[in-house]
């Protein structure tokens, strides 16, 4: 038999062939994905105008997240207004609302500038550059406040930032009563508004503190601090619906009591991670179950008994909130709950004593780290259920946190009761607690 091979004419003719095809066939395919590309962007930008213009429905009636009106809105609207998709939400851009519609917008997804001038849709390609910050250099403390008081944070590039918190103690030339420190790191994109509340330091003024620390009993015990977080929808410190938006919490001390012995003992008056201290108390002392117990993820602490009968009474700690101590005369001496994502309860006190015991300290929080509790986003009331997830239902999730208690106990995502020290608010030494006011440090680490 007369075996034959393809002779190299032959062998050529079928590559020019193949190359041919080749030439005419890629660009189709290529545009075939490009165009793929371009509709899903399309799809997406649409159907979060749809969600937008729903939302402003919604919010109109429910209350439970700030109402879209007229006028131009920066997205994205996820946190602040509650506008979810089930697809890719926009990157960045803007939004006229006007009549209750979405009027005008230009809104980036995945690489496509979707725009609509009112009469007319473009889809633009980007360059595909990746965007240069400007605003910030890398590792820039971007945010930080140590005074008691709401403020709100908006970023300016999209990226990492390390968000750290210390809750309020007991006044500065104290030894007792330190507030929390949680920390982690969050993506955001540009233009994103947080709002940023600090908590107050206790003292010996009879008086409730900013953001949650209970009112101590004048003249003797102490109120305890607020706590210092980081929310989502502004309000109020008190305000409920801006308390479940809380996406961070370093809890506050539980205020000490008035009497020496129990100063002495006071310590226990801190700050907690995961779940408060107990406030301080004297264990040789006959008078049992006076001083109020820490919140926890759950739940506010127990208040403080009162010994002997008399007027007034301590409160239980509550959802953000200390409770109050019995603040009457005759009881003049028991401390105030730590503020937190709960409260600490507030402590009791001794009939005509002037003394009382400690109250407990709140309880600390950090969306999506382990054993920190979700919250259902549609409760109207303090009967908060809880869907005992581990990520909040805002959507945000901290990666790399940190949670230490007033004594120094810290909570990871890879380890738990590990004996550690608190960082200083500069990040150059180490404390065991935060005394006096809150603060809060917002640092940018790049794209």
């Amino acid at each position: 038999m007369n075996k034959k091979g393809f002779t190299l004419i032959e062998l050529l003719a079928v590559i020019v062939i193949l190359a041919i095809i080749a030439v005419i066939a890629i660009p189709r395919i290529l545009n075939v994905v490009e165009e793929a590309k371009k509709g899903s962007a399309e799809a997406s930008a649409l159907g979060y105008i749809d969600a937008v213009e729903k939302q402003i429905m919604i919010n109109a009636t429910s209350h439970v997240h700030d109402e879209i009106t007229d006028g131009t809105y920066e997205v994205p609207l996820e946190a602040k207004y509650g506008v979810t998709v089930k697809g890719k939400a926009p990157d960045s851009g803007e939004i006229v609302i006007e009549n209750g519609k979405v009027k005008t917008y230009s809104v980036t997804v995945d690489g496509y500038t979707i725009s609509f001038d009112g009469e007319t849709k473009f889809i633009t390609k980007n360059s595909g550059e990746a965007e240069t910050c400007t605003a910030y250099t890398e590792n820039e403390v971007v945010y930080e406040n140590g005074t008691p008081k709401s403020e709100t944070f908006k970023t300016k590039c999209r990226g990492s930032y390390k968000i750290e918190l210390w809750g309020a103690g007991a006044p500065s030339d104290a030894s007792l009563g330190f507030g929390g420190y949680t920390s982690g790191i969050i993506e955001l994109n540009k233009k994103v508004e947080l709002y940023i509340y600090v908590g107050e330091a206790g003292d010996k003024s009879g008086n409730a503190k900013f953001n949650g620390g209970g009112a101590g009993g004048s003249p003797n015990g102490k109120s305890g601090g607020g706590a210092t977080d980081v929310r989502t929808v502004s309000g109020n410190w008190d305000n409920f619906d801006s308390l479940k938006s809380r996406i961070m919490v370093a809890a506050g001390s539980g205020g000490g009591s008035g009497a020496s012995l129990y100063e002495n003992a006071g310590e226990h008056s801190v700050a907690g991670g995961l779940t408060g201290y107990s406030g301080g108390y004297y264990s040789g002392h006959t008078y049992v179950n006076q001083n109020g117990l820490g919140g926890t993820q759950t739940a506010g602490g127990a208040k403080g008994n009162n010994h002997y009968s008399g007027t007034g009474t301590s409160y239980a700690g509550a959802f953000g909130i200390g409770g109050n101590s019995n603040t009457n005369s005759d009881y003049a001496g028991a401390g105030g709950g730590g503020g937190g994502y709960y409260g600490g309860g507030g402590g009791g006190g001794t009939k005509d004593s002037g003394t009382g015991q400690g109250g407990g300290g709140g309880s600390s929080f950090i969306s999506g780290h382990a054993g920190c509790n979700a919250i259902d986003k549609n409760s109207t009331s303090n009967n908060i259920i809880h869907t005992n997830q581990p990520n909040h239902y805002s959507g945000y999730v901290f990666s790399e946190t940190v949670m230490i208690d007033g004594y120094g106990y810290r909570w990871t995502t890879t380890a738990s009761s590990t004996v550690s020290n608190m960082p200083t608010h500069d990040g150059t030494s180490t404390m065991k607690g935060n005394s006096g006011n809150g603060y809060a440090k917002i640092t940018y680490l790049g794209n």
